[in-house]
């Protein structure tokens, strides 16, 4: 026993620390899906979103300096993120799109995602 039944299986845990968002000069530039939230004692995401097309760098430089989301725009000196860095910008959308559907993000506008979404697709 002891050994992990679902060795592939991504866990937050074993990710990098969260770090607020004005540091997203940090984050790797490659493509990933991060979460945007508050820490309160620990993370807890408000956001999701992904970096495709763009790197994580960048994606979260546009969310610190002028997001599209008013609520990132409110909160932005607050926030903080996380990030999963994935091989292929496909795949960064892929993950995006079973975060949104499996949980709600409170800021995230299921309508303008789902439209997004099928552009995409």
């Amino acid at each position: 026993m002891g050994s992990d039944p679902y060795p592939k299986s991504w866990k937050w845990s074993a990710e990098a620390h969260p770090k607020r968002l004005s540091e997203w000069v940090t984050a790797p530039d490659r493509a990933g899906f991060y979460e945007l939230g508050f820490m309160k004692g620990q993370f807890a995401p408000m956001y999701c979103g992904r970096a495709a097309g763009v790197t994580l760098r960048a994606r979260l430089r546009q969310h610190s300096l002028r997001s599209h989301n008013a609520n990132v725009r409110k909160y932005s000196n607050d926030l903080w993120y996380r990030y999963k860095v994935f091989d292929t910008f496909e795949l960064a959308a892929f993950v995006e799109a079973v975060h949104i559907a499996a949980f709600q993000y409170e800021w995230n506008n299921r309508n303008e995602w789902a439209k997004h979404w099928a552009l995409e697709t």
